[in-house]
């Protein structure tokens, strides 16, 4: 059978919980680098296969889904070998993992999405971003994780929905909270240290997730440093801070 091709761009927090997944699974992969930043997603041979023009996508021996969450149940639905805690074959459990997945669509992605660009994608990229948003996607986030410590983490199990091992919806949401990584350390802390049962989550997923985890966010942890370093660089060194963070992102 034909390896699975999965284009990603490592700073693109869905493409980590696919990568994640394959890697854990032990599918046999061909990882194609699509580098957002230099349009790649938006190549004629890219768009043919992708129209949505997002990353991550798949082609699975000329079947091609786009849309992480999509690729993930369709993975652990026909690749032999994948434990069924991923996704469970119980139908209520399964439910709710779909759930979840749903929920933080509209909810913590996108709080933590349009905070991070407010706060940091934005000034490195000359994106003008409006006050509103900022304010908006930071209560939309606070919110976000209220729900994620007194619901989806209060049940029976350690994971998201109750359950007593990982599943798809844990890499999802662990992948997205990572995203705050790249903002100030204080400022992040400000948002996020007050739910602890989530920071315990966080922990104990990326212990569970072993070595697969760092791996797979190591161009994130670069470029979290260097946005860190650069917030900490007098005022007129921010154009050359900036300047690092980008090359950071330019593929070698």
């Amino acid at each position: 059978m034909p390896k699975v091709k999965i284009y990603v761009d490592m700073l693109s927090q869905p493409s980590r919980a696919v990568l994640l997944f394959c890697r854990l699974n032990k599918i046999d992969i061909e990882v194609n680098m699509i580098h957002l930043d230099h349009g790649d997603h938006y190549q004629q041979e890219n768009l043919l296969m992708n129209p949505l023009a997002q990353v991550p996508w798949m082609d699975d021996d000329g079947f091609i889904l786009a849309e992480s969450h999509s690729i993930m149940r369709y993975l652990a639905a026909t690749k032999k070998g994948v434990p069924d805690h991923w996704y469970p074959s119980n139908q209520q459990r399964r439910a709710r993992v779909n759930s979840a997945l749903d929920w933080e669509l509209s909810t913590l992605r996108r709080g933590c999405t349009e905070l991070v660009l407010s706060k940091v994608l934005g000034p490195i990229y000359g994106i003008s971003v409006p006050d509103k948003t900022e304010k908006y996607s930071r209560e939309i986030l606070k919110k976000s994780l209220g729900l994620l410590e007194d619901y989806w983490l209060n049940g029976p199990g350690r994971f998201i929905a109750g359950e007593c091992a990982p599943t798809i919806a844990d890499l999802s949401l662990v992948c997205e909270l990572k995203q705050l990584d790249l903002m100030d350390v204080e400022e992040r802390s400000e948002i996020v240290d007050k739910y602890k049962r989530v920071q315990k989550w966080m922990a104990e997923v990326e212990q569970e997730l072993g070595p697969h985890f760092e791996d797979v966010h190591k161009v994130h942890y670069v470029v979290a440093a260097r946005a860190q370093a650069g917030r900490e660089e007098m005022p007129e060194s921010e154009r050359h801070a900036r300047q690092s963070i980008l090359e950071c992102l330019t593929p070698a």
